[in-house]
């Protein structure tokens, strides 16, 4: 008996070992399934002998990716500590109430420390992203653009009430809040911030406004967040009413890939809303922006240019046919050329609430550096033993090491951070950015505090520095050097290098 159980346990080790390949060897096409890991699996690479060095590790990123019944087993998981322990597989993502699921992180936008109002901003940080706002709409302006700044709200700012309680309890107030109505108090920047008209539609309508499964609206929150936007511009869209509004096929969320919550569980019913008759338009993707025209006798004989990012995609039905030509681009593809390119009449930047902040680090428009300047002529300083550059951001995301990821979609590099002359004891005088052979002037002298706090000296307060390059200036660029003068321009430091990391 004692062989025999002995016997059984090794049938049971090699079963476990080799029957689940046998399966799916005979099994794989009906046992693959969707993908419900929101993120591009590693492809099988082919063996040669210039990427010989390589092709280990990335077949080991093949193999982990393929493993047979991977995706069932990552559903099981996330099922389990869904149903049982009440838990997110994902460290972005939380479960709500009611099936809700929000991206309450403290990275990627910072949307928790929004939510618990911990990112709030000193007067200084206001004044300087008044001051960045006034520099794009002036910069517009001498070319005879009107600027409007579009903040779309949170999810977890329209429905509260699903947050877990143990997030905590919402902030009364935040940093996108203090700059609204700090922008609305000292300047005359036009804000569209749609929340109130957002709430509002929201006791009138059955339906939801954003997906439960999703971090976006849908096309109902798109319609409201349209219609504010087009009052602002003096133009008065339909009132939603049910009746316009019908349910469409539910379509997967972001948030439920992310947790690998597959099939119609993870799922949202979507909705459209019914437009006024002949409100229509023709749209052309040219891989760079997308060129609209008006099909419409509603449509304002003025050209649009909006700078946006994934909140628009649903307002683009109901925005477009106001407009007789519109050019619609991605933050990330943005540059100033293009602007110019196109001589709009006016300008809508776009940005979802959770980036409001970080993309406000530097203006929009004009901040492009284009005139080369010469080196000073000055003796440099001994090298110090710590940095007095950094680079904090890039195109609004949080730079780490000196080092951005190459994108080659990207039309403009917009960076920003703090120098410091600490020879001087001071703030510099000018920041230069050397590409290649080339000088350029940073735009240099903007407020932080925070900087000013943590060498406990108020003369490093004036620190912030911003300029934005033509990605075409990089495509052959390892690195850029950045040169700081000191306060006196008597002297300069050894430059800094920030990296421009590209995948091999």
């Amino acid at each position: 008996m004692k062989k025999l159980g002995i016997w059984c346990m090794i049938a049971l080790l090699l079963s476990a070992l080799y029957l689940p390949g046998v399966v799916w060897f005979f099994a794989e096409d009906a046992l693959t399934g969707e993908n419900t890991e929101n993120r591009t699996l590693a492809e099988k690479p082919e063996f040669t002998l210039a990427d010989y060095d390589t092709f280990p590790s990335a077949y080991e990123d093949y193999y982990n990716d393929h493993l047979p019944f991977r995706s069932q087993l990552i559903t099981l998981n996330s099922m389990i500590s869904r149903e049982i322990f009440q838990t997110s597989t994902h460290d972005k993502v939380v479960y709500g109430k009611d099936g809700w699921l929000f991206y309450l992180t403290d990275g990627d936008g910072d949307a928790l420390s929004a939510w618990r109002g911990e990112n709030r901003l000193s007067d200084e940080q206001l004044q300087a992203c008044a001051e960045n706002l006034l520099m794009t709409r002036d910069a517009l302006a001498a070319q005879g653009i009107e600027f409007i700044l579009y903040i779309a709200p949170n999810k977890e700012r329209i429905y509260s009430e699903y947050v877990p309680a143990y997030m905590g309890e919402k902030a009364e107030t935040d940093a996108v809040l203090q700059l609204v109505d700090y922008l609305r108090a000292h300047t005359d920047i036009r804000v569209v911030w749609p929340y109130e008209e957002l709430m509002a539609a929201r006791a009138k309508l059955d339906a939801p406004l954003y997906f439960p499964t999703d971090t976006h609206w849908n096309q109902i929150g798109g319609y409201i967040g349209t219609r504010a936007l087009m009052r602002e511009l003096g133009v008065d869209m339909p009132e939603l009413t049910a009746d316009m509004v019908t349910r469409t096929d539910s379509r997967p969320g972001d948030l439920s890939q992310m947790v690998s919550m597959p099939g119609t569980s993870g799922h949202a019913a979507n909705y459209v809303v019914r437009m006024p008759e002949g409100a229509t338009y023709t749209a052309a993707d040219t891989g760079r922006m997308i060129l609209s025209k008006a099909k419409s006798g509603l449509a304002l004989e003025q050209e649009l240019f909006i700078c946006r990012d994934s909140f628009y995609s649903a307002m683009e039905p109901y925005l477009l046919p106001y407009f007789s030509r519109a050019s619609v681009v991605h933050i990330d593809q943005y540059a100033d050329a293009l602007v110019d390119e196109k001589a709009p009449d006016i300008f809508v930047w776009e940005t979802c609430e959770r980036y409001a902040v970080s993309r406000l680090s530097m203006p929009r428009y004009g901040a492009s550096v284009e005139e080369t300047v010469t080196l000073p002529d000055v003796p440099t300083t001994d090298a110090m033993e710590w940095n007095h550059v950094y680079v904090d951001a890039c195109n609004g995301e949080s730079v780490f090491g000196n080092t951005v990821q190459w994108n080659e979609s990207a039309g403009t590099y917009a960076f920003s951070g703090w120098a410091i002359d600490p020879v001087g004891g001071a703030a510099a005088s000018r920041l230069l950015v050397q590409v290649g052979d080339q000088f350029y002037e940073a735009e240099y002298g903007g407020s932080r505090p925070d900087v000013a706090e943590a060498y406990e000296n108020p003369a490093y307060e004036r620190c912030a520095f911003s300029f934005a390059l033509n990605a075409s200036m990089l495509t052959d660029v390892e690195e850029i050097l950045l040169h700081v003068i000191s306060a006196d321009g008597s002297y300069r430091y050894e430059p800094v290098s920030c990296y421009i990391m590209r995948d091999e």
